[in-house]
């Protein structure tokens, strides 16, 4: 993926936000700042902290099969803004042939989500089929001839 379409879906990404604080002050309700969201949105590659009633716990793999080293793996809800996407591989990174397990707590209802797939150059490459955390076992990682990463997620 060339750095203009990386600013594209920035760009999308930032519309998707800006959509979600206005539907947020429609409702009169106050936008939650990222200081307020819940430390259990968080996965967690040491544990798992306790689901709350509203919210389910998952785990699952994700193998490098690409033939290089990834930079950052992001997962955010396929209807969300970006400050809802969580940094897999926090301050890591993921050796071409290595693979991370993946555990935290999300909300039950978003059945549909995101991988985004991040090189060295800062080169992004978003799963193009939707995934659900809850049920999914792993996910192999692969670089595509034409110039991104695919994602194939297995149940």
């Amino acid at each position: 993926m060339k750095k203009s379409s990386f600013k594209v879906v920035t760009i999308a990404l930032m519309c998707l936000f800006l959509s979600g604080l206005l539907a947020a002050c429609k409702d009169d309700k106050p936008a939650q700042s990222p200081a307020d969201t819940p430390a259990s949105g968080t996965p967690s590659q040491q544990g798992q902290t306790q689901a709350s009633p509203q919210q389910a716990s998952y785990q699952f793999k994700i193998y490098n099969k690409s033939g290089y080293e990834i930079y950052a793996i992001y997962m955010g809800p396929a209807d969300g803004v970006a400050d809802e996407d969580v940094d897999i591989l926090e301050d890591s990174t993921l050796p071409n042939g290595d693979s991370t397990t993946v555990k935290g707590n999300a909300s039950a209802r978003t059945k549909e989500w995101t991988l985004y797939i991040e090189d060295v150059d800062g080169d992004t490459s978003p799963s193009y089929s939707f995934f659900n955390p809850f049920e999914l076992n792993h996910v192999d990682v692969f670089w595509d001839a034409r110039g991104y990463y695919v994602c194939d997620f297995s149940y």
